[in-house]
């Protein structure tokens, strides 16, 4: 689901704040999460998936709008490749964590609380973040310290 609903969520960031758009994402992402612990089977969890596809599925498209929007085009680059290996880590970490975590637990119960607690971290960082404020070059020449 993520991958069919990637046009619309390029399409409406060209519209909408990416970061608004990014905390209903994410948002939308976690709710939908506590619906996994205390659905147990059935047709709804089919639609909560959906839904939860639809989601998260707009997620990488919105962080990359938003590094662009927020540190331009000519760091883009750094900061992705800067990004890339963490990414990469936890893409490759994170099943085998959550099987170890089935595994202790018996269950998917806790890799689903670690995936909420993830979304409630994530939200809070995206309200945190604010656009940096450029420095005029008056600015940074009248901190500079003279000898």
């Amino acid at each position: 689901m993520g991958a069919l609903v990637n046009p619309v969520w390029g399409f409406l960031a060209d519209r909408y704040s990416a970061r608004r758009l990014a905390l209903a994402s994410i948002a939308t992402s976690g709710v939908t999460t506590v619906f996994f612990l205390v659905l147990s089977d059935g047709l709804p969890l089919f639609f909560i998936a959906i839904s939860w596809g639809m989601a998260s599925g707009g997620q990488n498209i919105l962080s990359s709008m938003m590094l662009a929007q927020y540190f331009g085009r000519a760091s883009f680059g750094a900061i992705t490749g800067l990004m890339g290996p963490f990414q990469i880590g936890a893409l490759g970490l994170g099943p085998a964590f959550g099987a170890v975590l089935f595994s202790a637990t018996g269950g998917y119960t806790a890799i689903w609380i670690y995936g909420l607690a993830g979304y409630v971290a994530a939200a809070l960082l995206i309200l945190a973040a604010h656009h940096p404020t450029l420095l005029k070059q008056h600015e940074i020449e009248s901190d500079v310290p003279r000898s």
